[in-house]
C-alpha cells in the first residue's frame, strides 16, 4: 500500500468517490427501469401541414456581379473601368458595376469599349499588366464570378487568382475545366 492510501483522509475520500459512483449507477439503472416499465401511449397524429411556397433562391454573393459581367460582355476592359472610374470618381471595381448598370439601362458610356490606354497602377497596388490581360481574356470568354469560385475550388486558390489563372490559360489556348 502506498503512503497516500494509508492516511485516513485519503481513505475517506476514496470511499466517498466509490459511494458516489455506485449511487449514480443505481440511480441511472433505477431511472431506466422506471422509464422502461411505463406503458407507451400512442402519439396523436399531427394535423396535415399545408405545402409551403418554394423559397426564393439564395442571393448571389455579389449582387453587382451581373452588372460587371454586362460591362465585360459589351467589350469593355479593366483599363476602360479605370478610365471611367476617374471620370465618375469611383474605383475601377465600382466603375465596372456602374458601367454595367448604365449599359443595361440603355445608356452609352462616355468611352468606346477597349479604347482606354493601359492603366498605370499605384505603387503597392496588386496585379500587373499581365494580370489585366488575363482578366480581360477571362471575362471576354464569357466567364464570371461564379465560374471563378468554381475554378478556385478546383485549383485551391481564391476567386481572384482563379480569374487570373483562367485568363492566362485561355491566352495560352487551353480549355478551362468549367464552361462559361
Amino acid at each position: 500500500m502506498s503512503e497516500l492510501q494509508r492516511t485516513p483522509a485519503n481513505r475517506r475520500a476514496a470511499r466517498l468517490v466509490t459511494a458516489s459512483i455506485v449511487a449514480g449507477g443505481l440511480a441511472l439503472a433505477g431511472g431506466s427501469a422506471y422509464a422502461n416499465s411505463q406503458k407507451a401511449e400512442p402519439v396523436p397524429a399531427a394535423a396535415p401541414v399545408a405545402a409551403r411556397p418554394a423559397a426564393d433562391p439564395a442571393p448571389s454573393v455579389d449582387p453587382e456581379q451581373a452588372a460587371r459581367d454586362g460591362f465585360y460582355a459589351a467589350g469593355y476592359t479593366y483599363d476602360d473601368a479605370v478610365a471611367l472610374g476617374a471620370q465618375w470618381n469611383l474605383d475601377s471595381f465600382e466603375a465596372k458595376a456602374e458601367g454595367g448598370r448604365r449599359l443595361a439601362a440603355g445608356e452609352t458610356l462616355p468611352i468606346a469599349p477597349g479604347s482606354a490606354p493601359a492603366a498605370v497602377e499605384a505603387p503597392g497596388e496588386s496585379g500587373s499588366d499581365a494580370d489585366s490581360a488575363a482578366l480581360d481574356a477571362y471575362f471576354a470568354a464569357g466567364y464570371d464570378y461564379d465560374d471563378a469560385v468554381a475554378l478556385g475550388k478546383i485549383w485551391n486558390v481564391d476567386f481572384y487568382e482563379a480569374k487570373v489563372t483562367g485568363g492566362q490559360k485561355l491566352i495560352a489556348g487551353e480549355t478551362l475545366p468549367v464552361a462559361p
